[in-house]
């Protein structure tokens, strides 16, 4: 309610939008099974997950506009995202309300005019529609990214404010970090640019995601000894991951009697954990 509406601005955040669109949707299908099975707990926590790890980490720092420093206020934000995110708020306090009926009425009655006697207790309760799961995978590639970044950030002490550029290799995910989840990128890790290479930049620490590896350049000098044990701790991880899988794969029982989506599922990971390993083999032979 604090933030000031601009009906002339366009809206720059259609991904962020329908990627929440698309998890709440998910998360209400999950629910309603788990209250149909009398798994009152687990719905709990998805709920909760829901409202703190995708609305308010997530989708609110992503949307939330920004801050003037100088007027030292939030610059406006535009109608459609505004409309949209107190539509959100409504449904999640509708989807809370069994579990925390006071503070969830409360807040309701404040999100818009109700009339007198309306009440969340009669409100009709969220109901599941159809979603896009490609875009809730994609998003979780793009928050392991993030997540990666900002581990790194903490380890260099690196301010917050500091924007930092990130390097990656894999020209087939080009479009999703450079147009389609670019914004998600900047705002969530702070990131100015993050650009295709073809080779790793100098001087630089790196991660990997699936099978990418991903570079951010680094100013202060790099304790070699450092960045070896930390490859080599997740090179042992990797191998005992890998083992775990092949031995899962080997069994004929499982690989007979397991759906086809499983099955593919782990020879994916399979081939997920080769990659890894082959690049963090190639990475510790490079110090």
């Amino acid at each position: 309610k604090g933030w000031t509406v601009d009906d002339t601005l366009p809206n720059p955040n259609k991904v962020a939008i329908d990627r929440f669109e698309a998890k709440l949707n998910d998360t209400l299908a999950k629910v309603t099974q788990l209250y149909e099975t009398f798994r009152l707990s687990e719905a709990l926590t998805t709920v909760y997950r829901l409202v703190w790890d995708e609305f308010c980490a997530r989708y609110l720092e992503i949307i939330k506009p920004a801050y003037d420093q100088a007027a030292q206020q939030s610059l406006p934000i535009d109608h459609d995202t505004y409309r949209i995110t107190v539509q959100y708020f409504d449904t999640l306090m509708r989807l809370l309300h069994p579990f925390m009926p006071f503070i969830t009425e409360e807040v309701w009655q404040y999100l818009q005019p109700r009339t007198e006697g309306e009440s969340i207790c009669v409100a009709s309760y969220p109901t599941a529609y159809a979603f896009d799961q490609t875009i809730i995978e994609e998003a979780t590639r793009i928050f392991e990214i993030v997540q990666n970044i900002n581990n790194i950030r903490q380890q260099q002490q690196l301010k917050k404010s500091e924007v930092i550029e990130v390097y990656f290799t894999d020209e087939s995910y080009a479009q999703l970090y450079t147009v389609k989840f670019a914004l998600t990128i900047q705002k969530l890790a702070g990131v100015g640019n993050i650009t295709l290479t073809t080779a790793k930049p100098s001087e630089t620490v790196g991660f990997i995601v699936g099978s990418e590896e991903f570079f951010i350049p680094v100013t202060q000098t790099i304790d070699v000894e450092v960045e070896k044990q930390k490859l080599i701790k997740e090179l042992d991880y990797q191998k005992g991951f890998l083992q775990s899988v092949e031995k899962k794969l080997s069994n004929e029982r499982f690989v007979s009697n397991a759906p086809e989506k499983v099955v593919a599922l782990e020879k994916k990971k399979k081939e997920d954990a080769e990659a890894k390993i082959k690049a963090l083999e190639e990475s510790l032979a490079a110090l």
